[in-house]
C-alpha cells in the first residue's frame, strides 16, 4: 500500500546506513584489534605490548583486504542472484551470510585460539553487496525520483562507515568486549531478514526509469486466473501508462550510444575500458589509505595522537552524507567532464597533503578525502548508469567490481614494498599513489575527446539533413 512506502523506504535507507559499506570503517576497527594485541604474537623479540610491529600489520591489513577484494568480487554474484530470483531471496541470502560473518568474528575476538576474522570479514564482503543490490531496488517505489534516491543509497553506502567508529567508541567507553558488540549486532541482519518478508513486488533494476510502480507490470491475479487491480497504486504525480512502442526492427543506432547494443560490445568499448581501469585503481587508493591510515598516523606522531586522529576521521567519515547537494550539482548540472576534473584535483591535493607530516595538514586532509570518496563512487555508478543503460547495469558494475577486486590485492604489495624496501617509510608509498593519480588524468581528458566527438557527429548529422531537406 502506498501509505506506507514512505516508512518501508526510510526502513530500507537505515538498513543499508547499517551494512552496505560495514567493512570499509576498517580504520576504526584497526584500533580496538590493535589495543587487543591481536596477532601480537606474530612480532619477533621484545616488541612494546602497545607497538605494532611490521609482521602484526601485515596480518591485521590481511583481514580487510581479504574482505575488500571478496566485496568487489561479490558484487557481480549479487547482481546475477538479484536478476535470477529477485530481491527478497537476494537480501535474505545477504541477512544469512552477515549474521554468520558477525558471529564468527565475536567468537574469534571471545575464544582464545579461535582465528576466523578473515572468514568473517570474506562473508562481510558477500552479504554486504547482497542486501544492498536488493535495497537499491526499493527506489522503484517512486519510480519520479529515482535519480534522488539512488544518491541517497549511495550516500548510505559512504556514511556506513560509521557503524565500526560506534563499535570503537562502545569498546573505548562502554568497555564492551568487541566480541559481544559484534555478536549483538546479528540483530540488524536478522531484522533485515524479518523485513524482507513484507517486500513489495518490484523487479527492476537499480534506478530504471519506469512510470509506475512495478506491481502494474506484474499485476496480482486471482484464483481464476483474473487480473486483480484493485490492490495497484500508482504514484501521485505517475502518469497513466502507455501502450509499448514497437520500434522499426531496421532502426539506425548511434555508435556512441552504448545503452542500446549488448554486454559484449558494451565490455569492449573504450568507455568501458577507460572507466573500469579508473574505477579499479581509484579504489585501490580508497582501501589502501582506509586500511594504512592508523598506522601512518602513529608512525608519524605517536600512538596517543594517531589515536585521536583516528576518531577524528572516524567521525568525519559518515559525514559524506552532507556532500550529496554538491555532488548532485556536479554531476546533474556540469556534467561527468567537470565532475571528474574536480575529482582529479582532489585526488591531486589529497596525495600531495599526504607528503607533509604536520597534525593539521593531515586533519585537513580527512574532510578532503571524505568528499572524493562520496565523489568517486557517486561519479562511478552515474556514469555507469548514463553511459550503458539499465538493460545490463548488473553485470556491467560487477564485472567493474571484479576487475577492481583483483587490482586491490595489489594493496599487499605496496605495504610489502614499504616494510622491506623503505624501513617502514609510508612516504614511498604516498609518492607512488601520486604519480598514480597524475596517470588517472586520462579518464576526464578522454571524457572531454568523446564529448568532441558526440558534438562533431551531431553537426555533421543536422548539415546531412539540411542538405538533403534543401
Amino acid at each position: 500500500m502506498r501509505k506506507y512506502n514512505e516508512i518501508f523506504l526510510g526502513i530500507g535507507v537505515f538498513w543499508a546506513l547499517c551494512t552496505s559499506g560495514f567493512l570499509f570503517g576498517w580504520s576504526s576497527l584497526l584500533v580496538v584489534l590493535e589495543e587487543e594485541q591481536t596477532y601480537h604474537e606474530l612480532c619477533q623479540g621484545e616488541v612494546d605490548p602497545t607497538q605494532v610491529c611490521p609482521d602484526q600489520v601485515a596480518k591485521l591489513n590481511l583481514i580487510f583486504t581479504t574482505g575488500a577484494t571478496f566485496n568487489a568480487f561479490a558484487g557481480v554474484i549479487a547482481g546475477v542472484i538479484l536478476d535470477r530470483f529477485g530481491p527478497k531471496v537476494t537480501i535474505r541470502l545477504g541477512a544469512v551470510i552477515f549474521v554468520i560473518g558477525c558471529t564468527l568474528f565475536g567468537c574469534s575476538a571471545l575464544i582464545d585460539g579461535f582465528d576466523a576474522y578473515i572468514p568473517a570479514f570474506i562473508l562481510f564482503g558477500a552479504g554486504s553487496p547482497a542486501m544492498y543490490f536488493a535495497l537499491i531496488t526499493l527506489t522503484n517505489l517512486f519510480p519520479n525520483r529515482t535519480g534522488l534516491l539512488v544518491g541517497l543509497f549511495n550516500s548510505c553506502f559512504d556514511a556506513s562507515v560509521v557503524v565500526m567508529a560506534l563499535f570503537r567508541v562502545i569498546y573505548d567507553f562502554g568497555h564492551v568486549p568487541i566480541g559481544h558488540i559484534f555478536l549483538v549486532f546479528n540483530v540488524i541482519p536478522v531484522s533485515i531478514f524479518i523485513y524482507s518478508f513484507f517486500w513489495p513486488s518490484l523487479k527492476e533494476v537499480p534506478g530504471k526509469a519506469v512510470t509506475v510502480d512495478e506491481s502494474v507490470a506484474e499485476p496480482a491475479k486471482t484464483d481464476d486466473g483474473r487480473v486483480q487491480l484493485d490492490e495497484v497504486e500508482l504514484e501521485e504525480s505517475t502518469p497513466a501508462p502507455t501502450p509499448l512502442q514497437v520500434l522499426p526492427t531496421e532502426e539506425v543506432v548511434d555508435p556512441y550510444d552504448l545503452t542500446k547494443v549488448g554486454y559484449r560490445k558494451q565490455i569492449t568499448s573504450p568507455e568501458f575500458i577507460s572507466s573500469t581501469g579508473y574505477m579499479a585503481v581509484g579504489m585501490l587508493f580508497i582501501n589502501t589509505y582506509l586500511g594504512t591510515v592508523d598506522v601512518q598516523l602513529q608512525d608519524a606522531f605517536g600512538v596517543e595522537t594517531g589515536h585521536i586522529m583516528s576518531y577524528v576521521l572516524g567521525g568525519i567519515l559518515p559525514l559524506g552524507l552532507l556532500s550529496v547537494p554538491v555532488v548532485g550539482w556536479l554531476l546533474d548540472k556540469k556534467g561527468f567532464v567537470v565532475s571528474f576534473l574536480v575529482l582529479q584535483g582532489c585526488y591531486l591535493l589529497f596525495c600531495v597533503l599526504s607528503l607533509f607530516y604536520v597534525v593539521p595538514v593531515q586533519v585537513i586532509n580527512f574532510p578532503l578525502f571524505t568528499f572524493l570518496r562520496a565523489l568517486f563512487f557517486s561519479a562511478a555508478m552515474t556514469y555507469v548508469i548514463q553511459t550503458f543503460g539499465y538493460a545490463n547495469f548488473g553485470r556491467i558494475w560487477g564485472t567493474q567490481q571484479v576487475v577492481a577486486g583483483f587490482t586491490n590485492m595489489l594493496q599487499a604489495v605496496l605495504i610489502q614494498m614499504v616494510y622491506e624496501g623503505f624501513d617502514g617509510n609510508y612516504l614511498s608509498m604516498n609518492v607512488t599513489m601520486l604519480i598514480v593519480v597524475l596517470i588517472l588524468t586520462y579518464f576526464p581528458v578522454f571524457l572531454f575527446l568523446r564529448k568532441r566527438q558526440v558534438a562533431a557527429r551531431a553537426l555533421r548529422d543536422i548539415q546531412h539533413k539540411s542538405i538533403s531537406s534543401g
